[in-house]
């Protein structure tokens, strides 16, 4: 695009035009920067992009976006009022230049679980784009958008929260053909006050939708089931229940569902993860695949990044599940541990319940009381109310490095080390401790 039509979608003003007026690709993070792009120089929390300008000009970028000043003797330099609302109209620009369909997945778990799913059940046949780990925010969002070319077929993406109106903009931005809400759970629950209100918020996702738009539904969630039907979308109901439009028998490790006239059992990892797999299918079929080629791909999926990630040690295995703190995935990831083995449970603070914190730590410690052979090693404050349900099984720890020392200490042999607790509990050092740990 020429210089004063990215100006316009910008919504800013030319200051100094460069000697090349083009750009290869959209950088926020000046590190990242290579000879050719955009920076557009974001104020965070923590940092402001325009103290970073400098060394994305020392990288190579053409055209730097501002709300700033900017001292440059080559570069384009546009001076925008917001720089955060630029990078988000950019994003929408692209959004509207490529026209193909986009799935936005949404939820209080499992979100990064299903879009894993439905890439896999996708990806041989359609070219993917789909967002990295589980960047699913405002910044996450419009940074997968601006990597869409005219090679790619679908989108598949997340849309995370923290608050209400969150998802609503993010929506906005990425317009979905496709939304899916895998569940309504406790996650933000002391932010928002209950889980009608988180439902209102995922319900945002439809914000944006086009036209004619599809909303995939998990029906078995006690809210989602409550949804009703609306003149915009297509509402497509998968769960157990005969309310159902994909509905299954749940089997162990697997579901077995009639579809045209045929009767199908599909293996899944987890039983937990049924939904999941559900939504996967259902976007298979919309997307014309048929169900042999569905399980074909499912059967390739295996869990990553800190999701129920199995390491085994020549004397013990860890099992970290540490990538979410939910109350909800907590009693998902328990549900499908074997109760009779020997753990390790290393667990960290839920985070984000708050008044609700005292009985959700509760409820998580009579969950653990049928795990008769455990270690429970408990790091943070509210972990207090696990441990008075489980007094004779308990420690508590201040820091994750009191409780490294402790584990250097204890036997492992043939026990199964379990990780968990939420992001800001970084209990990927005691996972790291673990990987590394000397043989005794």
């Amino acid at each position: 695009m020429n210089i004063s039509k990215l100006t316009s979608i910008l919504e800013g003003e030319l200051i100094q035009k460069g000697k090349n007026n083009t750009f290869k690709k959209v950088k926020i993070d000046s590190r990242k920067v290579e000879k050719g792009d955009l920076f557009i120089a974001i104020r965070g929390k923590n940092q402001d992009g325009h103290d970073y300008i400098p060394e994305a000009i020392r990288n190579g970028a053409s055209i730097i976006v501002a709300e700033k000043p900017v001292k440059a003797r080559k570069q384009t330099i546009i001076r925008v009022p917001n720089t955060l609302a630029s990078f988000h109209a950019l994003a929408h620009y692209y959004r509207k230049k490529y026209p193909l369909p986009i799935i936005a997945v949404t939820g209080s778990a499992g979100k990064t679980t299903t879009k894993e799913l439905i890439s896999i059940v996708l990806e041989p046949y359609y070219k993917v784009l789909k967002s990295e780990k589980s960047y699913n925010n405002h910044i996450g969002v419009p940074m997968t958008l601006l990597q869409l070319n005219d090679t790619y077929d679908v989108v598949v993406m997340e849309l995370g929260m923290n608050h209400a109106g969150e998802i609503s903009n993010l929506s906005k931005i990425c317009e979905p053909d496709l939304a899916v809400i895998t569940n309504i759970g406790t996650s933000h629950i002391g932010e928002l006050g209950s889980r009608k209100k988180i439902l209102k918020a995922k319900l945002e996702i439809l914000d944006g939708m086009r036209e004619h738009g599809i909303l995939i539904l998990n029906d078995d969630d006690f809210y989602l089931h409550k949804v009703k039907e609306n003149n915009r979308q297509s509402i497509y109901r998968i769960g157990t229940g005969e309310s159902a439009d994909l509905s299954v028998i749940k089997l162990d490790r697997a579901f077995q569902f009639h579809f045209q006239e045929k009767d199908y059992i599909i293996p899944i990892l987890e039983d937990y993860l049924l939904p999941n797999y559900l939504i996967a299918v259902q976007i298979g079929l919309l997307f014309g695949l048929t169900v042999e080629q569905i399980t074909e791909n499912l059967e390739k999926f295996k869990m990553k990044d800190s999701r129920m990630e199995t390491i085994k040690k020549d004397h013990f295995t860890i099992i970290d599940d540490s990538y979410n703190g939910s109350y909800e995935s907590f009693e998902a990831a328990l549900s499908s541990l074997d109760i009779n083995k020997d753990y390790v449970f290393v667990i960290g603070d839920m985070s984000e319940l708050g008044r609700y914190q005292k009985r959700y730590h509760k409820k998580l410690g009579v969950i653990l009381q049928k795990f008769k052979n455990k270690n429970l090693l408990l790091v943070g404050e509210d972990v207090k109310y696990i441990a008075k349900k489980n007094k004779d099984d308990s420690i508590l720890f201040d820091s994750n490095e009191k409780l490294i020392e402790y584990l250097k200490e204890i036997e492992m042999e043939n026990k199964i080390v379990f990780i968990k607790g939420s992001h800001r509990m970084n209990l990927h050092e005691v996972r790291t401790y673990l990987e590394n740990r000397p043989s005794n």
